[in-house]
């Protein structure tokens, strides 16, 4: 019987998390097409980063990580796709606070920002095979 419920339960809501992750993308393409001069005068490609903008962004994300993480907010601030924070939420973060914990150490010992922006593995630790292309 649990495992009936549990089947029904991704049965039902897994295709409606897929439709909204389509719908988010297809949104921000639109504002990103809409926007093109504020995006390419206030966004921060990893080559243009600073040392001082890369200590910026990994103590916010500590930051969210502390306070959100469970609900994966620290990932969705780094970049990474929408599917990632709705696992950390089902999960609540990987059993109570495990995978938050594990990315506050990972983002505090990060040499480069290419370790910690969009990063679209569940494990921030272990970058995907098309993130590395």
């Amino acid at each position: 019987m649990k495992y009936f419920l549990f089947g029904l339960l991704i049965t039902l809501f897994v295709p409606q998390f897929a439709w909204a992750e389509e719908n988010i993308n297809a949104s921000f393409e639109v504002f990103q097409n809409d926007s093109d001069t504020f995006l390419t005068e206030h966004l921060v490609t990893l080559d243009s980063i600073s040392p001082k903008q890369f200590r910026k962004m990994k103590i916010t994300a500590v930051a969210l990580a502390v306070t959100l993480g469970v609900f994966g907010v620290h990932r969705l601030y780094l970049g990474t796709p929408a599917r990632i924070p709705i696992t950390y939420t089902l999960t609540l973060g990987g059993g109570f606070f495990v995978l938050p914990a594990i990315d506050i150490v990972y983002i505090i010992l990060a040499k480069n920002p290419e370790q910690l922006k969009n990063n679209s593995s569940i494990f921030m630790w272990n970058k995907s095979k098309k993130d590395n292309l």
